[in-house]
């Protein structure tokens, strides 16, 4: 079609050049105007020539654009296969939602043929609750660049609806804008049933992940506890790992003190009882020496001084036996208030001798216990003794005693509730290294004073009295010694 017009061109042309070729004849019939004429001709010879050439021209022309319209009509039947046979409703309509093309899919899905559809206005297939969304819908995409998928109820002819996603877009002209609407129509019931599912498979999930997270939480916190009370064993164990390591290097200790001390108490005991002897006899002698009144004035000075040597040494000896054979702890019901009492008439002259006061605090009532009151003045004189000692410049001893529950630190066995005598004194104290070694036999913080078996005497005796000597110090701050005991029950009170 297109190339009848290179074909009209072409012929006038040819009867052009002919009407040319009559004129060269009909010149030579009127030599006169020749000249005049064959300038004419020249000319129309070069626009002849012109017009062969824009012929051509055109005839390509032509035949390119047969060609394009082949292609333009190749991809117009392409797009129309496409636009048919889309695996969904397609639909064009005009700026108000009438109908001017639907493809076989959307046929399909109203129920009514293709050509039934055109000219009909798309909100008459949707139910009438949501015609004013669709209004507001058309709305949003012609002002708004609206694009998104809104869903609807579509109905068809015999009633029956279906849930369908409408995505819509504006149809544009490059002159005009916006001259209609194109949607895309998908049933999504089979969506909705798989969405719904999905929902239920993940509430499901969710539901399952709670539960398994619930448990994890409680096996967690079970755990947390199980590994608490495991480190509260392992720490147990530990402490009581190391009180046994103690244990055993304390009775590592005793048992080698007690092999020495066994075969050096056998050896101390037959010296003893011979220094004893021999000191007995010089005593007996000095006693003689004094009263004899021959002796010169400066001599008693020097019995007296020989007496006090023999005499200290009397009560090494006496020290040293005790140890070496502990006495037999004869156990009576006995009043605290006067073994207190005589305790401190028995040291009231080294005390006063020392410049140290006695504050006495005693609990009214106090119970009765079972003890062999000489053994516990023994054992209160030397804790005065030692007392006196450790104030040097003077100072003062505090005595009390009292009912108290039983101190876990002072081991079992005590009953419910013990008695408590506590002597305090107001000296230098003593450090940490010094009150793990006090009741050690032969350790001994004073250079020129006894043994250093007073203590461990004292210790062995409140034990023979089914008791307990504990010890607080602190360097400057003065030394507290407490000796627990247990209370005697109703039945050995009666007794």
């Amino acid at each position: 079609m297109c190339a009848r017009p290179a074909e009209s061109l072409t012929s006038k042309v040819k009867s052009a050049r002919q009407r040319l070729e009559d004129l060269y004849r009909r010149a030579g019939i009127f030599p006169g105007q020749k000249q005049l004429l064959e300038e004419a001709l020249t000319e129309l010879s070069i626009a002849l020539q012109e017009l062969q050439v824009s012929a051509e021209e055109m005839r390509q022309y032509n035949d390119e654009l047969a060609a394009a319209q082949q292609r333009v009509e190749a991809e117009r039947q392409r797009y129309r296969e496409l636009f048919e046979f889309v695996p969904a409703g397609y639909l064009v309509t005009d700026r108000s939602g009438i109908i001017q093309e639907a493809n076989l899919m959307a046929a399909y899905l109203f129920g009514r043929p293709q050509e039934y559809l055109v000219g009909k206005p798309l909100p008459s297939f949707i139910r009438q609750a949501d015609h004013a969304s669709f209004e507001e819908l058309i709305n949003s995409v012609l002002t708004q660049d609206f694009t998104g998928e809104w869903r609807t109820e579509c109905v068809l002819a015999s009633g029956i609806s279906f849930s369908a996603a409408l995505h819509v877009s504006k149809l544009r002209d490059p002159v005009r804008g916006a001259v209609g609407l194109r949607w895309l129509l998908q049933d999504i019931a089979t969506r909705k049933e798989a969405e719904a599912a999905l929902h239920a498979s993940r509430d499901q999930l969710e539901k399952k992940v709670r539960e398994r997270t619930s448990e994890l939480v409680s096996l967690n916190e079970a755990l947390s506890d199980e590994i608490a009370r495991r480190n509260l064993v392992e720490g147990k164990l530990r402490e009581s790992e190391d009180q046994l390591r103690r244990f055993a290097q304390d009775l590592e200790q005793q048992l080698i003190s007690s092999n020495r001390l066994v075969s050096s108490g056998e050896i101390a005991a037959s010296i003893a009882h011979e220094l004893s002897n021999s000191l007995q006899v010089i005593l007996g002698f000095t006693e003689d020496l004094r009263t004899t009144a021959k002796v010169s004035q400066a001599d008693p000075e020097a019995l007296k001084i020989i007496e006090t040597e023999a005499l200290r040494c009397k009560d090494l000896v006496k020290d040293l036996m005790g140890f070496a054979r502990p006495t037999h702890t004869d156990l009576a019901m006995a009043p605290v208030e006067a073994i207190i009492e005589k305790s401190l008439r028995l040291a009231r002259g080294y005390l006063q001798k020392s410049s140290v006061k006695v504050k006495v605090e005693l609990q009214p009532d106090l119970p009765q216990i079972r003890a062999d009151a000489n053994q516990l003045e023994q054992v209160l004189v030397n804790l005065f003794y030692n007392a006196a000692d450790a104030m040097s410049d003077g100072g003062t001893v505090t005595v009390r005693a009292e009912t108290s529950p039983v101190d876990p630190a002072c081991g079992p066995g005590n009953g419910p509730s013990e008695l408590r005598i506590a002597v305090s004194d107001t000296g230098v104290g003593m450090d940490f290294e010094t009150l793990s070694k006090i009741f050690l036999p032969f350790f001994s913080t004073k250079s020129s004073k006894g043994m250093g078996l007073g203590l461990s005497i004292c210790n062995r005796i409140v034990k023979a009295h089914g008791g307990q000597i504990t010890v607080e110090s602190k360097l400057g701050a003065g030394t507290t010694f407490f000796l627990h005991f247990p209370v005697a029950s109703k039945k050995h009170s009666r007794g």
